[in-house]
């Protein structure tokens, strides 16, 4: 048997399932919940979606899950991978009483990458959802994205617009991101042309490519898809809403702003140093200035950046 797949125990409700020394110790003696149904679940669901945290609110995880569970396109599957905490969130993930759950909670701290890998590695969907445990998706999210794919073949990658929520729900912003393939590409040297927690992939594309870059623990969204990308994958962004992305002050770009920044010049660095002109080059010395500026400057000038962006394409 091979352990490193045995990501449920059969014999009870709650079990241990241990990895053998060769595999990687993020993975070691971890902690799986099996939810009711969920071992004698036969159906391959069209849409996995993947839902990794780690000390993240529980009231935020609830309503999260719960704009899952609410989709209009029920066919899916949860997947929630969860490193060990002191707000885990376990006793959560079982009151849902969901066979469409499944649940991993790792027996040590990993990282966000290799939560967001473990998810994949679970997955069975021909499409892959990415979802935050801390936003909320419009209950026509996943319908909209499965007609698009459904409509459009040759598509690969398919994200869509945000709405900007702080810690208690209010809306505080919208981001309009681009919609074509051509325009998604003309952005991409200047800043990540997608909202991650809206983004939905073939299931090919990680069979081809591999899963997320562990040498870019941050910005690892902005690399995966740029890496994508770059090998000709087909993009495109729905003009409608599909997330409520909120702003906290658990959040990473909250807590690691100037870390995401010097990831995200990394990225640029590897993928699109070629295509670095003019605005680009602006927004990358901008960027690199913002390293070496009080973390408080940081996160303002990181907002104006944005801001600017944002009017820009609204009146595009």
């Amino acid at each position: 048997m091979d352990w490193s797949r045995e990501l449920f125990c059969n014999k009870s409700r709650v079990g241990i399932c241990l990895l053998p020394e060769k595999q990687d110790n993020a993975f070691q003696e971890n902690l799986s919940v099996n939810l009711p149904g969920t071992a004698n679940m036969t159906a391959r669901p069209l849409v996995s979606v993947l839902m990794p945290t780690w000390r993240t609110p529980v009231e935020f995880v609830r309503q999260a899950i719960e704009s899952v569970l609410q989709q209009e396109y029920d066919n899916l599957e949860l997947m929630i991978v969860e490193d060990p905490s002191d707000q885990q969130a376990t006793d959560l993930v079982q009151s849902f009483n969901d066979e469409r759950i499944r649940y991993h909670l790792n027996g040590i701290r990993t990282s966000l990458v290799a939560q967001r890998n473990l998810a994949l590695e679970m997955s069975r969907g021909d499409l892959i959802a990415k979802a935050d445990a801390d936003d909320i998706y419009a209950s026509d999210r996943l319908m909209k994205q499965v007609q698009e794919f459904e409509k459009r073949p040759e598509l690969d990658v398919l994200g869509g617009q945000i709405e900007i929520i702080d810690a208690n729900g209010n809306t505080i912003g919208q981001r309009h991101y681009p919609l074509t393939h051509k325009e998604i590409l003309r952005l991409y040297p200047i800043q990540n042309p997608f909202a991650h927690p809206t983004v939905c992939f073939r299931r090919e594309l990680y069979e081809q490519h591999g899963g997320y870059l562990a040498e870019f623990p941050v910005a690892h969204d902005y690399a995966f898809l740029s890496m994508l990308a770059r090998r000709g994958a087909t993009l495109g962004n729905l003009p409608d809403v599909l997330t409520q992305y909120r702003l906290h002050p658990y959040s990473i770009k909250s807590t690691r702003l100037k870390d995401t920044i010097r990831a995200t010049l990394n990225v640029k660095r590897k993928y699109w140093s070629q295509q670095i002109r003019s605005t680009a080059r602006m927004r990358y010395w901008a960027e690199n200035l913002m390293l070496y500026a009080p973390a408080s400057a940081v996160y303002y000038s990181f907002q104006l950046l944005e801001y600017q962006r944002q009017k820009k394409m609204v009146h595009q």
